[in-house]
């Protein structure tokens, strides 16, 4: 089961775009994901968002457990609380557990660096805007590097624009747009769509090594159809 590569790439997978107006020290926003593979659900992933102070704290929580004839093969937890500014990464505390292996990542922005450690090293990041994998804000799309909040690595990537997709929910049908993010060097591919009207989260999914699909489905409201067969039998162009 290696679902490392993907797990790593997902740890702050959140959609922010439909967040409730800021209300400062409030909760403006919570979400819950159903975590699919291929057919399977195997865990969720919620986040809450908080406006402190003109920045924006977001806290993020994983649980994943794949079981094959009742034997548990695969577990996953993963918890995160990040800080950003000015639309970028101020602050992080990240823990995960990935199968009994241990990754903790901190860091804070000083200056005009971005002090980073982890439980294997320290550094500092020198670029002007670090992100995390925010699919919360397209913005991150134009990035050349992307902080992994699991490992604490700065990975290169490189974007794709898709063809259109039409979704179905329960009552209508979305016209979304995708983008293909990969890095070659960390063997990372994932899919994500945005409502092309609004610019709304609206999908992700993920070839896995063995021949699995990952995917998010959103729980608060079942915004996409609970049959998953609804992604891959989503219509382009």
């Amino acid at each position: 089961m290696k679902l490392f590569c993907i797990t790593a790439a997902l740890c702050l997978f959140t959609g922010l775009a439909s967040a409730n107006p800021a209300v400062d020290g409030k909760i403006t926003q919570q979400m819950q994901f159903r975590v699919m593979l291929d057919d399977r659900q195997i865990g969720y992933h919620t986040f809450t968002v908080n406006n402190v102070g003109g920045a924006k704290v977001i806290r993020s929580k994983a649980e994943f457990d794949v079981r094959i004839l009742f034997i548990r093969a695969y577990t996953y937890t993963h918890e995160n609380v990040e800080t950003w500014e000015d639309g970028c990464l101020s602050r992080i505390a990240a823990r995960t557990d990935d199968n009994g292996k241990r990754f903790e990542v901190s860091g804070v922005k000083l200056n005009d660096a971005f002090k980073l450690d982890t439980l294997e090293k320290s550094e500092s990041l020198t670029h002007d805007c670090v992100m995390t994998f925010a699919y919360w804000d397209p913005k991150f799309l134009n990035q050349a590097r992307l902080l992994n909040s699991q490992t604490g690595d700065y990975v290169p990537i490189s974007t794709k624009r898709l063809g259109e997709r039409k979704f179905k929910t329960a009552d209508k049908t979305i016209i979304t747009q995708g983008f293909h993010i990969q890095s070659k060097e960390h063997n990372m591919s994932i899919k994500v769509w945005y409502e092309k009207d609004s610019g709304e989260w609206v999908a992700l999914e993920s070839d896995l090594e063995g021949g699995e699909m990952l995917r998010y489905l959103p729980v608060e409201g079942e915004k996409l159809s609970s049959d998953t067969t609804a992604f891959p039998s989503a219509e382009s162009g």
